[in-house]
């Protein structure tokens, strides 16, 4: 091979310069990656937040739903003891008009009443001296309930139906009972006496059980005058306690029959979102039905669990394969590093082509053969100095 000699050019020399492509390659795959897992993370708590929201948000308008089943299934449950109350009301009258009322015939009405309502526990008649006349349960004739308020009540307001009393203690079994009485008029409208049944408040506590609130649900019943009636759980402490001065009362029912707040309860203390609504036949009471938040968001907790597991799993791979494709580069570096410095060394022309004829490298015996200066010859320049004939 013969070389094109030009007048002597003056000597360069040509200081090698390590490539900074593999340099420059581990670092954007270490900000790549870096890029990745943050996008990746801020989308992973984006959904989660989004999925929370609208887990809440079912969760409550479950609530709202659950409270409305209550006080539909509260409200025929009244509905039916009234009924029954006002039908024996009736057959007393039939009785007394056939001449058979007495006591044996009176109890044996009562009991067959009774059967038919499978949340009271008994039915009695209170003549107008507040005296117990008959009775679904023996031995309890001419007690007196005088000092009751479903007796008194009658008495201050002569034209009132259908009444709810107050959480009382049984005087025959010390139990709780809600009693709901009817008055007994004459021929000509007077007063002539109470029929009352009693409702066992650890019925419904058994019937709301069922609803599946979530962990530490309650439901309860109020009447507007803060008066509690019942609850599921039960909490017998609190039976018949007075909570007017509760938010529910003072400022939310004032606006309208029913709506829903997040309050703590004055019975356990704990936080819930509360859907109320009043009875529409029976004004005067008030069903709750309370779920704490967290309640909802069970099956969003273990998916979220779950998700950001996946994830760190996935920030983790990518962490390490970024590590691992960062040290390629790095050893790659180190490689062409050391291959320079041989090629460097040697005193023969050493270059590299690609399959086009391109150089990609020439060392420096270049310079010292031809004079000129490496980057002269990196792709076809070394062409131009080789010989026609060559």
């Amino acid at each position: 091979m013969r070389w094109l000699w030009r007048a002597d050019p003056p000597f360069q020399q040509s200081q090698f310069q390590p490539n900074p492509k593999p340099v420059a390659a581990g670092r954007h795959i270490i900000w790549l990656a870096a890029t990745l897992v943050a996008l990746s993370g801020l989308a992973v708590a984006t959904t989660l937040y989004v999925l929370r929201g609208e887990a809440l948000h079912t969760g409550k308008k479950l609530t709202r739903s659950l409270a409305q089943v209550i006080e539909e299934q509260t409200s025929r449950t009244l509905q039916a003891a009234d009924q029954r109350l006002q039908l024996a009301a009736v057959r007393l009258d039939a009785l007394k008009t056939e001449r058979q009322l007495n006591r044996d015939t009176a109890d044996a009405m009562l009991r067959e009443q009774l059967k038919e309502l499978p949340f009271a526990s008994a039915i009695w008649v209170l003549d107008q001296d507040g005296r117990i006349a008959f009775d679904s349960t023996p031995g309890n004739t001419a007690v007196s309930l005088a000092d009751r308020d479903y007796f008194k009540v009658y008495q201050q307001r002569p034209d009132a139906g259908f009444y709810v009393s107050a959480p009382v203690r049984s005087r025959t079994n010390n139990r709780w009972i809600v009693a709901v009485a009817r008055p007994l008029r004459t021929l000509a409208g007077g007063f002539s006496g109470v029929i009352v049944a009693s409702l066992d408040p650890s019925y419904f506590d058994t019937l709301w059980r069922e609803i599946d609130l979530g962990h530490n649900g309650a439901v309860a019943m109020f009447r507007r005058d803060g008066i509690l009636m019942m609850r599921s759980p039960m909490d017998e402490a609190s039976m018949g306690k007075g909570f007017a001065s509760r938010a529910l009362f003072t400022e939310y029912l004032p606006r309208g029959p029913r709506g829903s707040i997040i309050t703590l309860s004055p019975v356990d203390g704990q936080e819930r979102f509360t859907a109320f609504r009043t009875l529409p036949a029976y004004s005067d009471l008030i069903v709750t039905v309370g779920s704490p938040p967290d309640s909802y968001l069970g099956a969003w907790t273990r998916f979220a669990v779950l998700s950001s597991l996946i994830w760190l799993a996935a920030a983790a791979a990518i962490a390490l394969l970024s590590m691992q494709l960062a040290r390629q580069a790095r050893q790659r570096r180190q490689t062409e590093q050391r291959f320079h410095q041989l090629a460097q060394a040697m005193p023969q022309l050493v270059f590299i082509v690609d399959a086009k004829g391109e150089v990609h490298f020439m060392n420096e015996q270049w310079t010292i053969a031809t004079g000129l200066p490496v980057e002269a010859a990196l792709g076809r320049g070394w062409v131009k100095v080789l010989h026609p004939d060559d």
